[in-house]
């Protein structure tokens, strides 16, 4: 194996490591919030951290196995994922313009009272709902694509499945915190995919 096969291999198993593991973790989070918010949020991170944990574990069991179908370098696979890993970082930093990294990470859901936080409805979110998941995505479906892996494109798969049960989940306690405020901006504003009507409007997220 030479050193660009053996990167992209190792890029594979990041992906398929991380990509089930990012829905995971809000799968115990979310559904469980009444009860992290009396216990606290270091029991809260533990055990969402932990769920992921022990997925990567057992995906590094049969990391032999899972990663036998590569599909080798392809030059425009790669192209496309540095587009979409640039794309994410542009989310990222349009993002947090408008929330801090504690937000980000779910504190003001976990711990509200120590971490209040107004509705954000402007810069990047006049756009997107959940900024956030949408560089989750770019960034591992780019990095699929850099490596070409069969496993690594299901992983990315059960990301995107995972984030349709996730932000159902997280939209309630939204609406439950903010009420029609949140409602309202639901009504306008799409989930991950933007809706541009100008190109004016476009680049005013940039701003």
């Amino acid at each position: 194996m030479n050193i660009v096969d053996a990167a992209r291999h190792w890029l594979a198993l990041f992906v398929t490591v991380m990509a089930p593991g990012t829905p995971l973790f809000w799968l115990v989070i979310h559904p469980g919030i009444t009860l992290w918010r009396r216990v606290g949020p270091v029991w809260a991170y533990a055990a969402g951290f932990g769920a992921h944990f022990a997925l990567g574990v057992g995906i590094w069991h049969f990391r032999h196995k899972l990663l036998m179908s590569d599909y080798g370098a392809n030059l425009a696979t790669l192209s496309m994922g540095v587009t979409l890993c640039l794309t994410a970082g542009v989310i990222r930093r349009l993002s947090l313009r408008r929330l801090s990294i504690r937000v980000l990470l779910g504190l003001a859901e976990i711990a509200p009272e120590r971490c209040p936080e107004k509705l954000v409805t402007g810069g990047i979110y006049a756009f997107i709902r959940h900024p956030r998941y949408a560089e989750v995505v770019c960034t591992l479906l780019g990095y699929a694509l850099i490596c070409n892996h069969a496993t690594a494109y299901a992983a990315v798969f059960v990301l995107i499945a995972g984030l349709l049960i996730v932000v159902p989940l997280e939209e309630r306690e939204l609406e439950n915190r903010y009420g029609a405020a949140y409602v309202a901006y639901r009504a306008e504003v799409p989930a991950l995919i933007p809706r541009f009507r100008s190109i004016r409007q476009a680049r005013s997220i940039l701003r």
